[in-house]
């Protein structure tokens, strides 16, 4: 089983070369062969450089500088889809740290959900605070769930790109993240794409490691300024109402319209 592990990045050098040494020091699953696409998007900090440096086999590809989340994972996948036919697909955030029976754990999950549905589809590694122990990540429902304990079928639920294991038949039906996403509804949107589809979405039994929770300034933050307000919404980093536009289209053919100009209340009349 081979196996293409991918993962984009920017300036945050440290972050990223701790995420390849949790992942170097994962217990390897018998029978399985892990190659690892990383794309580093024009890195002032030189992240690709010192990726190279500290781990040759990672293969780097180098990016413009503009790529986001969703540029840097297309990119990273496509790479790895013309270099090797695989038999799943890992998308690894560079901020999440594994543990090191993570690719135990989601192999075997793989083998568990194959069995039962024929292919494994999409499995969700969940991740947990550092400190607290609290899911962060995982999927995308009301609230991060924590694992069970038994591999877990979400029947309404999209997923967080953090941990995530793809099989070669899903991206033979889905194909990449869609490119008219640029950062941070690619996921959401893949997740929805395979639930409309049909193909299984799982939940893996344990953690697969801890990436805390992404803290910051929102776009609908009741002390900055409309105009600042605005601006972030639109920002790739906020909520583009284009690419917000696109997700909901797709549960909501009639109404999406209604959501988007929410989108703009909450700018007017924040929380």
């Amino acid at each position: 089983m081979r196996v293409a592990v991918l993962i984009t990045s920017y300036n945050r050098v440290g972050t990223t070369l701790r995420c390849l040494q949790d992942l170097y020091s994962c217990t390897t699953p018998l029978g399985y062969q892990f190659d690892i696409y990383l794309v580093d998007d024009g890195s002032p900090d030189h992240t690709g450089q010192q990726v190279s440096l500290n781990f040759p086999s990672v293969e780097v590809i180098g990016g413009h500088g503009g790529l986001y989340w969703c540029g840097g994972m297309r990119l990273a996948w496509e790479t790895a889809a013309i270099h090797a036919d695989y038999d799943a697909y890992l998308w690894l955030n560079d901020d999440t740290f594994l543990y090191a029976d993570a690719l135990v754990v989601l192999a075997a999950s793989a083998q568990e959900a194959a069995q039962r549905k024929g292919d494994a589809g999409i499995l969700v590694g969940a991740v947990c605070d550092p400190v607290t122990g609290q899911p962060t990540y995982g999927f995308s429902g009301d609230s991060p769930r924590a694992p069970e304990g038994t591999l877990l079928r979400l029947r309404d639920e999209t997923i967080n790109g953090n941990t995530v294991w793809v099989s070669r038949k899903t991206w033979q039906r889905l194909g990449n993240l869609r490119s008219c996403f640029t950062h941070s509804m690619g996921d959401t949107d893949y997740g929805v794409r395979a639930q409309k589809a049909g193909i299984p979405v799982w939940l893996a039994p344990k953690y697969a490691g801890t990436c805390p929770a992404n803290v910051g300034t929102r776009w609908d933050d009741a002390d900055l300024s409309i105009a600042m307000r605005w601006k972030m919404l639109h920002a790739p980093k906020g909520c583009p109402p284009r690419e917000f536009a696109q997700l909901v289209r797709m549960d909501h053919p009639w109404t999406w319209l209604l959501y988007v100009c929410k989108l703009y209340w909450r700018v007017l009349f924040p929380q």
